[in-house]
């Protein structure tokens, strides 16, 4: 244990009703009965084992273009969404495009999608491709 996690845990624990225990990736637990009050990483201030990524990738290797506005979500919070979810998001239609997100008042990108044959779907597809 460092200096710092050691002085830290003597302070904490100092506090009536709080214990510490070793916890799971290398930290020390602080307790209030059987409530988890923090943890703190044993070596140092930041933890650098990575958890592993739990988000589900339903869309692993679509490359979609998002176009006109989402009801539900902006188009930065779409764009994260479809990344977590494994996808590339692209800001022009090709002949690569998996399929087009279209939203309120879509532009230009709506009419290649449809001369060039892309899928294109609504808000609500898009939601159930990415499995929320």
């Amino acid at each position: 244990m460092t200096a710092f996690a050691d002085t830290i845990t003597r302070e904490v624990t100092s506090w009536e009703g709080v214990t510490s225990r070793r916890g799971p990736f290398g930290t020390v637990e602080f307790r209030f009965g059987r409530y988890l009050l923090g943890a703190l990483p044993l070596s140092g201030l930041v933890d650098e084992r990575t958890p592993p990524d739990r988000t589900p990738k339903t869309l692993e290797g679509v490359t979609l273009v998002l176009t006109g506005g989402l009801d539900t979500v902006s188009r930065e919070e779409a764009t994260a969404m479809a990344t977590a979810a494994g996808a590339r998001v692209a800001s022009s239609v090709s002949g690569k495009t998996t399929f087009v997100v279209a939203g309120r008042d879509p532009g230009t990108k709506l009419a290649k999608a449809e001369s060039l044959g892309v899928e294109v779907i609504d808000e609500a597809e898009f939601r159930k491709r990415l499995g929320a």
